[in-house]
């Protein structure tokens, strides 16, 4: 079964909730924080995303919280 991952950043109120919402529907999920892996912060400005989180399930990718919201709805 894939596992979500959530491109995050420290202090960041959406990705809080992100992970907030994985927990409450019970879902397996990592953090990733662009603070620890300075590569991920390179690979989203390369993918034209510049906000996080950035939501994958396995390597699908779901897009923001919102985008998340909708797809667990």
């Amino acid at each position: 079964m894939d596992k979500y991952t959530i491109i995050s950043k420290q202090n960041c109120s959406f990705c809080y909730k992100a992970e907030e919402l994985l927990k409450a529907k019970e879902e397996q999920y990592e953090l990733l924080y662009i603070e620890d892996e300075p590569y991920l912060a390179k690979l989203l400005g390369m993918a034209d995303k510049r906000t996080v989180p950035q939501v994958f399930l396995g390597s699908t990718y779901i897009g923001g919280y919102h985008a998340l919201e909708d797809y667990l709805t």
